[in-house]
């Protein structure tokens, strides 16, 4: 509670404890404190944390988002997955290591994967830093499941989550799905017409291709539809270019292109979540955490 109340009073670091509270009086006896705790009794105590705990607190957070969130009220919960890296800025950290860190190349970092519903974090797990976020897929999915009670989701993810074992995944245990796709991955496997692009507003062009084949050890064809979109002009470019990437889904509750298109678009980034979070996982508090090695 009272490191609870620390984070609520804006105290960014354990050392401001010390400077901050160490006179304060009425605030520790209305936690039933006689005063508040040294920086250094805090350190001890997150140190000593296992999995054991991490999986306490995770259940204390699944409670309260059943209880007062958003999350478990869906009739149709849609979640969305997304990862980031976490850079440890040459910290030692317990199962840390240089990976897929573009930013900062050889760095030690993890790969965080967090599933959100309604901006809400359902579930997320941490993997090393040279492990592809894809993996973490199956997880994400089978503890947001369990956590509602409720296999009807509707999953969503971007490109990084597109893989032979995903796909076969969520066909065996039925789920819905879309999920981003590289175009040359698409136009490898599947011939395009490009006189079947029609325009769908001034800066994008969409074709349907049907139910299409997206890899080859994946039996089962899933709707395809490719977008083509002019980005906006970058400040230090200075000139527009344009994308083209797919979409894959196996959504029985659309019939056309541009409702994917619509639907794909809504797809929660959540990039404050991670900017906000990535601040007090490097700064306030060195929690010892035990990710998930797949």
């Amino acid at each position: 509670m009272s490191i609870i109340v620390a984070i609520l009073l804006g105290i960014k670091r354990f050392e401001n404890v010390n400077v901050l509270l160490h006179n304060e009086i009425e605030l520790p006896k209305l936690l039933g404190l006689p005063r508040f705790f040294e920086a250094t009794t805090a350190r001890n105590f997150i140190n000593q944390f296992t999995l054991w705990h991490l999986r306490q607190l995770d259940r204390v957070n699944t409670q309260f988002l059943t209880d007062f969130g958003e999350s478990a009220c869906q009739d149709f919960p849609v979640l969305d997955i997304d990862s980031t890296i976490h850079s440890l800025e040459s910290r030692k950290r317990e199962g840390a290591g240089p990976g897929f860190n573009r930013k900062n190349k050889g760095k030690p970092c993890y790969q965080w994967s967090v599933g959100f519903i309604r901006g809400e974090a359902i579930s997320q797990n941490l993997m090393l830093g040279s492990q592809k976020p894809s993996i973490d897929f199956k997880d994400l999915v089978q503890d947001v499941i369990r956590k509602l009670g409720t296999p009807n989701i509707v999953v969503r993810a971007d490109t990084a989550y597109l893989s032979r074992s995903n796909l076969n995944f969520v066909i065996e245990n039925g789920l819905q799905f879309i999920v981003g796709a590289p175009y040359k991955w698409i136009a490898s496997n599947n011939s395009i017409d490009e006189s079947n692009w029609v325009q769908y507003n001034v800066e994008t062009r969409i074709v349907d291709l049907g139910q299409a084949k997206i890899v080859s050890k994946c039996t089962c064809p899933f709707r395809v539809i490719l977008i083509e979109k002019e980005q906006e002009p970058m400040k230090i470019r200075g000139r527009k270019r344009r994308i083209r990437y797919g979409i894959v889904s196996n959504i029985g509750f659309f019939t056309d292109a541009a409702s994917f298109y619509e639907f794909y678009k809504e797809r929660q980034t959540i990039e404050n979540f991670f900017k906000e979070s990535k601040n007090p996982f490097k700064n306030v508090f060195a929690i010892k955490l035990e990710p998930r090695i797949s």
